[in-house]
């Protein structure tokens, strides 16, 4: 196949990362929440099932819909959660999730995740965010945020880069950091959503520090082994005040100076 001029690989082809990861093929299953857990925030059959059926369908690749690093703040009821040590339970849970999606040499990676702001307010009247800024919408389904700490952002690096060792030792074969959609490290980023005054936010440098440092924290949890995408959003689509391609750009510039990252992962990023 060829699209303006340059020649593109066949899907069915066989490919792997800088890391040694192998994919069968180029056929990939973006994230799509699956709104399955119980209260306890556990995977179970019903995960197990979906994800056997879709690694027994071809694919090279499956990301998994939102796991919550909060169980304060989730994306919607049903949500995956780690925010903390598995009981021998939860290992067993997440380890069989990890079998089933990884069947028949399927690469599986972990869609890692906090709300933030766009937490409903039935989960979280007043969920944690950058800023105390609401989410413009209309129907009243999210609440005034409050101000993170300092002392929580560090707190939120530290749950994310659990989340990929939680996963990396179930058996999954990486995870990826959820920086889009309005979600909190997209807040982060955002001018409109981050009105801070210190080292989190104003310059695009500070917006950008939570998600650096949290990518930071996390590789070093799960080593190169592990792959350690990231998903962002490349335009908040409300004008020039928010984040757009030029901005998402210098984002981009921003994390391929962490070092021994951008050559591991360049091939698993996806802009949206």
């Amino acid at each position: 196949t060829e699209i303006r001029g340059a020649s593109m690989p066949d899907v069915n082809e066989a490919f792997s990362l800088p890391n040694g990861q192998h994919f069968r093929n180029r056929i990939a299953k973006a994230a799509m929440t699956e709104g399955l857990a119980f209260r306890d925030g556990l995977p179970n059959a019903a995960h197990e099932t979906l994800y056997r059926r879709w690694a027994d369908g071809g694919c090279g690749l499956l990301i998994t819909g939102n796991v919550q690093v909060d169980r304060g703040h989730l994306e919607r009821p049903g949500n995956v959660i780690v925010d903390g040590p598995l009981s021998d339970e939860g290992k067993a849970a997440w380890a069989r999730w990890a079998a089933a999606a990884t069947a028949g040499d399927t690469q599986a990676w972990v869609q890692i995740s906090h709300a933030g702001r766009q937490t409903q307010k039935n989960v979280n009247p007043h969920p944690r965010a950058p800023s105390a800024v609401p989410l413009a919408l209309p129907g009243g389904q999210f609440g005034m945020p409050h101000p993170l700490t300092g002392i929580e952002i560090q707190d939120l690096i530290a749950r994310f880069a659990n989340a990929a060792v939680v996963s990396r030792e179930a058996g999954f074969t990486g995870v990826q950091i959820h920086a889009a959609h309005g979600y909190l490290i997209s807040q982060f980023l955002s001018p409109l959503a981050n009105l801070r005054r210190d080292e989190w936010g104003g310059s695009l440098e500070n917006r950008a520090r939570f998600l650096k440092e949290l990518i930071e924290d996390t590789k070093d949890a799960v080593g190169d082994t592990c792959a350690e995408p990231c998903r962002i959003s490349v335009d908040e689509m409300v004008g020039d005040e928010g984040i757009h391609a030029a901005e998402a750009q210098d984002i981009i510039g921003h994390l391929a100076e962490l070092p021994d990252l951008w050559d591991l992962t360049l091939s698993g990023w996806e802009y949206d």
